[in-house]
């Protein structure tokens, strides 16, 4: 969704309140994970005179699979993040280190912005619960249901004719 900040940047003690639900479908292709209702958003612009502020919340439900044992993962990531607001005659949308930069045509893209910020609070490895055992590397049996009976003794490849050297002395 496409917004004009011009009243807002132009005039003083003035301030915008925006809500939608964000299409963050583009992170899908970059990560393994789907965003099944998009990102649920609150921003809230405020022309302080001098400058102007954004103030987002922002929620979103994730769908992916458990790192460790591949169960299906239904999560939420829940943010705020605070900034000021600049006109940059030089490009679009940016996230600078310390505002939100916006063309000379006082538009922002908030799928753009919401994307853009969503990558930073979303998890970089993702569980089933904090405990997960994973799947036994020799079966597969998923480990949180039970042993599966496999030896759990493994000899590292690079020592077997070490180890072979030791069973002939026996």
């Amino acid at each position: 969704m496409q917004i004009n900040l011009t009243k807002v940047l132009n005039e003083p003690d003035s301030s915008m309140t925006v809500s939608g639900v964000a299409d963050v479908g583009a992170l899908e292709a970059q990560s393994d994970m789907t965003f099944p209702s998009g990102a649920r958003f609150e921003m809230v612009f405020k022309n302080l005179m001098d400058c102007v502020t954004l103030s987002l919340k922002c929620e979103c439900e994730y769908l992916s699979e458990c790192a460790r044992c591949l169960k299906e993962v239904k999560g939420l990531v829940s943010f705020e993040f605070e900034s000021i607001v600049k006109v940059d005659d030089e490009s679009g949308f940016m996230l600078d280190s310390d505002a939100v930069l916006i063309s000379s045509s006082n538009r922002l893209d908030t799928d753009e912005l919401v994307a853009g910020l969503l990558v930073g609070y979303l998890p970089m490895k993702v569980l089933c619960r904090e405990d997960c055992r994973g799947l036994c590397p020799t079966c597969g049996h998923d480990l949180n249901e039970g042993d599966c009976g496999c030896s759990k003794k493994e000899v590292d490849p690079r020592l077997l004719k070490l180890k072979a050297l030791l069973d002939n002395d026996k």
